[in-house]
């Protein structure tokens, strides 16, 4: 009877999950900035009351937010992996900032996809004086993940594993990002909002996508 040994490639799917995590990063920019799009040839910018109550607003933006935020916080994972052993406890650190800020991120697009129609159905008036700080507090949060996204584009460069050219445009973008983050209160300031947000994660997931990742020497069979 033969085995593999414990330490064989077979035996770890790390490598494959990484370059996976780069695809989804891809996904993410996909869905942030061609459904943002869609969303805005197809409705236009209509006040809050009147968005979250149209017939596509959960189709077109509150799962499909939700379902990105998942494809982020992989795609995080993923470039963590990818250079855990070179960006030390800095890099831990700043891969658990990023992972809750975005994990809140994720609570409150919760809230605004399918709590914000009900209160627009149900009292909106409500709604309408709350508008501005609902957005307030959507926009709030995701800031909050982009400094956990900039920590890690600055631990990208720290430890030099990916291409540093990415790590600037990473960098760069989130920086540019925060910036326009006060004035993304329309849809069409967001449809540029969301356009930035995706330059650093489709950067970052074709480089884990298209980098080979070696993987450690075939363990040697052992008979049983």
């Amino acid at each position: 009877m033969r085995r593999k040994d414990p330490e064989s490639p077979g035996t770890s799917a790390i490598p494959r999950f990484i370059r996976l995590t780069g695809l989804l990063l891809v996904l993410f920019t996909i869905i942030v900035v061609l459904l943002r799009f869609v969303q805005f040839v197809m409705m236009g910018d209509p006040p809050l009351v009147d968005l979250v109550q149209t017939d596509g607003f959960v189709w077109l933006q509150g799962i499909p937010s939700l379902i990105a935020a998942v494809f982020f916080l992989l795609g995080i994972t993923g470039l963590y992996l990818r250079q855990a052993d070179e960006s030390g406890l800095f890099g831990l650190a700043s891969y658990i900032f990023a992972f809750f800020a975005v994990t809140l991120s994720a609570g409150a697009m919760w809230t605004y996809a399918f709590t914000a129609p009900i209160v627009a159905r149900e009292a909106p008036a409500l709604l309408t004086d709350a508008s501005h700080s609902l957005i307030v507090a959507v926009l709030g949060s995701m800031l909050i993940g982009q400094v956990g996204w900039l920590l890690m584009g600055i631990s990208a460069l720290r430890a030099n594993v990916i291409p540093k050219w990415a790590s600037l445009i990473l960098i760069a973008s989130v920086l540019l990002v925060i910036a326009m983050a006060p004035l993304a209160t329309t849809q069409l300031y967001r449809l540029a909002y969301n356009t930035l947000l995706g330059v650093g994660p489709i950067t970052i997931g074709y480089v884990l996508w298209r980098d080979k990742i070696h993987a450690p020497p075939p363990g040697k069979l052992q008979a049983a």
